[in-house]
C-alpha cells in the first residue's frame, strides 16, 4: 500500500530545520542530526544510512550558513554572490553555477601561474596575435573610436611608467618598421593627405594647445644632448659656408 503524499507547511519546515531528527550511529553509538553533514544519503532507498561519516574514515563537513559558501582553497566563508565567486557557464548547464574557488584565490593562482610560465604564455600570446591579427586590429580600432581620450591617457601613463621603452623597442625592430612602411608607402601617403585635408589647421591648433609643453620638451632634449647639438650645428654652418663659397666661385 502506497503512502499518501503529506503537504508540509513553511512553519513546519522551519521547525524541522531548527529541530532536526537525530540518528544514532550503529558503530560508535553517538547520536547526530540526520543530515548529509553526518550520514550518507542513499537515493535508491531514500534514507540516511549507517554508520556515520567519521566511522567510515571521513570527517564531518561543516556546512556554511544560509546564503554563504566556503571557498575550496582558502576555506573562507563568503557570501554566495558573483562579487566573491565567478559564475561558470558550461555547455551542459543552462544558467551556470558559482565556482568553488573564490575570486581572490583565483587571482592569486593566476598571478603565480603567469610568473612560473612567463615564457610559455609569451610564446602562446605571439602565436595567437599572429593567427588573429585582423580580428584584434578591428577590435582595437572599435575600442579606440568609442573613447579616444581614455586610450590616449592610458598610453601617456604607460609611457611615464616605462620611460625609454618605446625608443628601445623601435631600435630593436628598426628594420621591420622600415620594410613595413616601404611596402605601404603609397597607402600611407594617401591616408595622410586625406587626414590633413579634413583637418586643415590640425598642426597649428595642436601647437597652440601644447606650446608650453613643446618648449619644455625641446629644452630638456637640448640639455640632455648639448654636446651633440653643438657638434651638429658646427658641422651644419661649416657646410653652409663651404657651399656659399663654392657657389660664388
Amino acid at each position: 500500500m502506497k503512502q499518501a503524499d503529506i503537504t508540509i507547511t513553511l512553519a513546519e519546515e522551519e521547525f524541522i530545520a531548527e529541530h532536526p531528527i537525530w540518528k544514532t550511529c550503529n558503530k560508535c553509538g553517538r547520536s547526530f542530526p540526520q543530515t548529509k553533514q553526518y550520514f550518507y544519503f542513499r537515493k535508491d532507498k531514500n534514507l540516511f544510512v549507517h554508520p556515520c561519516k567519521e566511522c567510515r574514515g571521513q570527517t564531518f563537513k561543516i556546512l556554511p550558513r544560509e546564503g554563504y559558501k566556503f571557498c575550496s582553497t582558502c576555506k573562507s566563508e563568503l557570501p554566495k554572490t558573483e562579487e566573491y565567486f565567478r559564475l561558470v557557464h558550461p555547455k551542459d548547464h543552462k544558467n551556470g553555477y558559482l565556482c568553488s574557488v573564490c575570486r581572490s584565490c583565483r587571482k592569486e593562482y593566476a598571478k603565480k601561474y603567469s610568473e612560473e610560465n612567463a615564457d610559455r604564455l609569451k610564446m602562446l600570446g605571439k602565436i595567437y596575435v599572429r593567427e588573429h591579427r585582423k580580428e584584434i586590429s578591428a577590435k582595437q580600432k572599435e575600442r579606440y573610436h568609442k573613447n579616444p581620450e581614455a586610450f590616449r591617457e592610458r598610453m601617456r601613463k604607460w609611457a611615464k611608467k616605462n620611460p625609454g621603452k618605446n625608443h628601445e623597442y623601435y631600435e630593436n625592430n628598426k628594420q621591420y618598421y622600415k620594410d613595413y612602411w616601404a611596402a605601404r608607402k603609397e597607402e600611407k601617403s594617401a591616408y595622410q593627405k586625406e587626414y590633413f585635408k579634413n583637418r586643415p589647421n590640425y598642426h597649428r591648433n595642436w601647437y597652440a594647445a601644447n606650446k608650453e609643453r613643446m618648449k619644455s620638451k625641446n629644452k630638456e632634449r637640448y640639455e640632455s644632448k648639448k654636446e651633440y647639438y653643438k657638434e651638429y650645428y658646427k658641422k651644419y654652418y661649416q657646410t653652409r659656408k663651404e657651399n656659399k663659397e663654392n657657389s660664388c666661385i
